[in-house]
């Protein structure tokens, strides 16, 4: 039996929207998966940490959020070159 504080979903979220999910970003989302979040969010870290920058961006909290939601991601070419193995777990993490 599941006892509810085994629940891997959640119904709120905090933190630095950068790196929130397609899923924290849809206003029609009422919980989420916990570790399906913080996978996404390590894969936002690992596109910092390779290109020096977010994978999205906006002048408002809510372009951020509208541009994760909607926007598919974009590996950078002209930044840095990375090895086919990268650019793969970067594709399946976010």
């Amino acid at each position: 039996m599941e006892h509810p504080e085994d629940s891997d979903q959640v119904k709120a979220t905090e933190g630095t929207f950068h790196f929130m999910s397609p899923e924290e970003c849809d206003p029609d989302s009422v919980s989420f998966g916990a570790k399906a979040i913080d996978v996404w969010a390590l894969g936002v870290t690992m596109f910092c940490l390779m290109f020096n920058k977010t994978p999205f961006w906006g002048e408002t909290e809510f372009q951020i959020m509208e541009n994760i939601r909607t926007k598919p991601v974009v590996i950078p070419e002209d930044v840095r070159p990375i090895s086919y193995e990268a650019r793969e777990f970067l594709t399946k993490i976010l």
